[in-house]
């Protein structure tokens, strides 16, 4: 791509306040028990963030050698760079920008970037619990999220076209995930995800477990890429995709050791498996590479690569085996809170029955202590 014009300057962004923030967030959620042994629980969030970004600030650069005198000659003075024999590190120009840098106070700024950063996102997630027996519950959860941010830095905090990271746009036909002309985000993605679970106690309440498949998928919900001002040279954006799909069966089980002996009743052994498999699938595709500072002409030895993809497979088992001891201020410390929790439940219990109306009799059943703090 062809450099600036010689003494092409940024018209500035004058009186914009970096630093700032302005964001919103919304949460609901609802409980609703049709039934004594059945529990929905779903809960929806939006949020929202705008703002300037950060406001860097350039505040120094060596005569000699170096990406700030370099860029600043590729801009704004390129007859030092394309023509052989000339210092394509004159100091000038850097210093020059300094020294207005400089000028300013040091609450300001200046660049040739309009900052700022937009971030959207939203959840959707619900959980139905069944209460199969007084001891095995069947639990499912579900959940959709969504996830968009586009963001303009200006990374060197000047004038200078070092280093900047901007929104894409597609400006190549070649492009497979984008047409000519399309905006994009630097990042949107997705995410669905499922599991199931059977959680329960067996041998009188000795022996805690929980079995169940885990499922997510997270894919691109637009054209994701990064466009760029670095080194002089604009690269609006390319283009990339990431599909992760990740499913997964486990199993863990706790026994109390008191089970076996009386002077094992502080033991408790953990025993765990899971085998997870993955699949990730990627694809890029990128624009522009040069060496054209090297060559001391541009368009002499660009290149373009094509689009590209790959796949990363995996499934692999994990496991996990612990023995835990229980001292007695931390059984005493889950009495007093198991006591508390339990208390809560027979309250709720009794209110739920007096609104059935007065001298309905009922006989609470016995819960699981240890599952109480699932409600």
């Amino acid at each position: 791509m062809a450099p600036a014009p010689p003494g092409t300057r940024s018209a500035g962004f004058r009186g914009k306040e970096y630093d700032d923030q302005d964001y919103w967030h919304g949460r609901i959620g609802v409980l609703w028990r049709p039934t004594e042994r059945v529990e929905n629980y779903f809960v929806a969030y939006q949020a929202e963030s705008k703002d300037n970004g950060t406001g860097f600030k350039f505040d120094g650069a060596g005569t000699g050698p170096n990406v700030a005198n370099l860029t600043g000659n590729m801009a704004y003075n390129p007859s030092l760079v394309y023509i052989p024999g000339r210092n394509l590190f004159d100091p000038t120009v850097t210093q020059g920008i300094l020294a207005a840098q400089n000028g300013l106070s040091e609450r300001k700024t200046a660049m040739n970037v309009d900052q700022f950063t937009e971030i959207e996102a939203e959840a959707y997630i619900n959980t139905l619990s069944i209460e199969l027996t007084d001891n095995i519950t069947l639990r499912n959860i579900v959940s959709y999220q969504s996830f968009d941010m586009r963001y303009n830095w200006d990374l060197d905090g000047s004038i200078l076209p070092m280093l900047s990271q901007q929104p894409p746009v597609n400006g190549d036909p070649r492009n497979p995930f984008a047409d000519v002309g399309e905006h994009g985000s630097n990042i949107d993605i997705t995410q669905t995800t499922g599991e199931a679970q059977l959680i329960g106690s067996l041998l009188e309440q000795q022996l805690d477990f929980v079995v169940g498949y885990y499922y997510a998928k997270s894919e691109p919900d637009g054209y994701n890429a990064s466009g760029s001002f670095n080194a002089a040279t604009l690269a609006p954006g390319g283009g990339s995709e990431i599909d992760n799909t990740s499913t997964a069966f486990y199993a863990q089980g706790t026994l109390h050791l008191g089970l076996l002996s009386d002077t094992l009743q502080r033991f408790r052994f953990t025993a765990g498996i899971r085998r997870t498999e993955d699949e990730i699938e990627g694809a890029r595709f990128t624009t522009y590479y040069s060496d054209r500072v090297l060559s001391f002409g541009p368009g002499q030895n660009d290149y373009d690569l094509p689009a590209r993809r790959a796949e990363l497979n995996s499934d692999e088992p994990t496991w996990t085996i612990g023995l835990d001891y229980e001292g007695e201020r931390q059984r005493a410390a889950l009495r007093q809170r198991l006591a508390r929790l339990q208390g809560g439940r027979v309250q709720r219990h009794r209110a739920a029955q007096a609104d059935r109306g007065a001298g309905v009799r009922h006989q609470l059943r016995t819960r699981r202590q240890d599952r109480l703090h699932d409600r």
